[in-house]
Formats: structure tokens, C-alpha cells, sequence
């Protein structure tokens, strides 16, 4: 297997096929649309310059190297991480934007990491305060989340949050995946274990109420 070195990038070079190593997030297919290609008798003519052009400017790509062995084209793919979806409301919009651990956006309107849940917040709390900051809170609710009840963590379909604070009491707008329940938690800190308790009576019964709200010494059932 030898790497294809910058001598030949420029070229437009023939392959009898194109595989894939690496990808976990990324679609084959997505790095296929990048490419220059003409499918010809015996394979397929890629402009592998080009390629490695697209290849460096993707937000998702850590690190990549292609590899050709006996004209069969190789393309090994170090991806990001995406550790934090986050969904920013702006009137009848929505943009979604995919984090990596640094807290940089690596991909926008385009989910990849489909098993985390969307964190929605109003683009208008963005502009109250440094972005870097409500990020970091965003991300610390999920952790919150994730480490306080990790079952529910894996069934959420949506969290909406209506104020960024700086301590616990962010109020929390909640949905599960394939229940029509819409809780709100008035207090992160102290609703998680209610939550869970709430959600699995529900699911033990079968019953699902629209509404559910969550204080911190009472619930409300509508």
C-alpha cells in the first residue's frame, strides 16, 4: 500500500474502486460528493487534487491520508468527535450546530452524531452574554444530565432551555423519544431524580400525560 504523496496529488489518477476507513460519523457518500469524478470503463477518473483540497477544509476531519494499492484508491479518515448538539431558535428557524470537545462548531444543519439530543436555546439569550460562556453552561446541563440519569439521557429527543443562569436553576424543557410528555423542570439540580422516577411510573403504566411540571416540592400532572 503505498500513501499518495504530494508528487501526484495534482493528478487526476484512474481507480478501479474507492473505500472507506475510519468513518463513524461521516457518510461515505458525503466524501463522495466532494469528489471530481468520471465513472469510465474499468473504474472511476479522480481528481485526487482536488480531493485533498475538500478533504483539508472539512470541519470534521481531524486527520486523513489517502493510499493506493494496486489501483484501488484508499481513503483513511480521522474524524471529530461531536460532543454537543446545539440548536439555536431564531423566529421560524432553527440552526443546529455540531461541537466538537473544544467547543467548536464542525458541522451546521447537518446531524451526524444522531444519538445525542438537541439542545435549543432563543438566539436572542446568545447576544445577552459571551457565547464562549453560555456554551459551557449548555454542555455542563448535558453533563448534568448524562452522569445524574443516564437512561433518560439516552431518551431524549429534546431539551429546550429557557434561561441560561449561572448556577442550578436553569429551567429545562424536556421531551423523551417516542412519548408525547413535555416536562419542565424548574430547578436542574433537584428534578433529575424526580424525573426518573415520573418517567418510568409512566412507562410502567403506560400513560402519558401532555404536561408534566417539576418544582422543587411538588410535580403538576395536566
Amino acid at each position: 500500500m503505498v500513501s499518495i504523496s504530494s508528487l501526484n496529488a495534482q493528478k487526476v489518477m484512474k481507480f478501479e474502486t474507492v473505500s472507506f476507513n475510519g468513518l463513524t460519523y461521516i457518510s461515505k457518500y458525503e466524501i463522495i460528493k466532494l469528489m471530481k469524478q468520471k465513472q469510465v470503463k474499468g473504474g472511476v477518473i479522480i481528481d485526487v487534487g482536488d480531493l485533498k483540497k475538500k478533504l483539508d477544509k472539512h470541519k470534521m476531519i481531524e486527520k486523513y491520508k489517502l493510499y493506493e494499492q494496486n489501483n484501488k484508491l484508499l481513503i483513511a479518515i480521522r474524524e471529530k468527535k461531536p460532543v454537543f448538539l446545539l440548536g439555536v431558535i431564531h423566529n421560524d428557524d432553527v440552526t443546529i450546530y455540531e461541537l466538537d470537545r473544544s467547543m467548536k462548531a464542525i458541522s451546521r444543519n447537518n446531524v451526524h452524531a444522531t444519538e445525542l439530543p438537541i439542545i435549543y436555546i432563543k438566539k436572542h439569550v446568545l447576544k445577552k452574554r459571551s457565547l464562549k460562556e453560555i456554551i459551557k453552561k449548555l454542555y455542563s446541563i448535558q453533563l448534568k444530565i448524562k452522569n445524574t440519569v443516564p437512561r433518560i439521557f439516552k431518551e431524549l429527543s429534546l431539551v429546550y432551555v429557557n434561561n441560561v443562569s449561572t448556577g442550578n436553576d436553569s429551567i429545562l424543557r424536556i421531551m423523551l423519544r417516542q412519548r408525547k410528555t413535555l416536562y419542565i423542570l424548574n430547578n436542574i439540580k433537584n428534578s433529575l431524580l424526580s424525573l426518573k422516577t415520573i418517567t418510568g411510573y409512566f412507562d410502567k403504566i403506560q400513560y402519558y400525560p401532555a404536561y408534566v411540571r417539576i418544582d422543587d416540592d411538588k410535580v403538576i400532572i395536566r
